[in-house]
């Protein structure tokens, strides 16, 4: 019954922040927010991402921060404006 109702009434949901790196397993976590493999996961509705700015270290970004996932999106590779200085030699 639960099941049915779920799809004839959709509900819109959020993207967890955490995405594909999410351990948690609470029902309730699991009911609120969607995650990949969920049949609306690629929902254009539920993507925010489109208004979000390119994080400088794109794919590579290692942060899992909530707050940084919500500011940033990582679709592209790091930016080349963030490399790092040349390392001097000691003398």
């Amino acid at each position: 019954d639960q099941v049915s109702s779920k799809v004839t009434n959709p509900v819109k949901r959020e993207r967890c922040p955490y995405g594909k790196f999410c351990y948690r397993k609470n029902p309730t976590h699991l009911q609120e927010n969607i995650h990949p493999g969920d049949p609306d996961w690629n929902n254009k509705e539920n993507d925010s991402s489109d208004k979000k700015p390119e994080c400088p270290y794109g794919t590579d970004c290692y942060r899992k921060n909530p707050d940084h996932l919500k500011e940033y999106s990582h679709t592209q590779k790091r930016s080349t404006i963030t490399t790092a200085k040349p390392r001097t030699s000691k003398r």
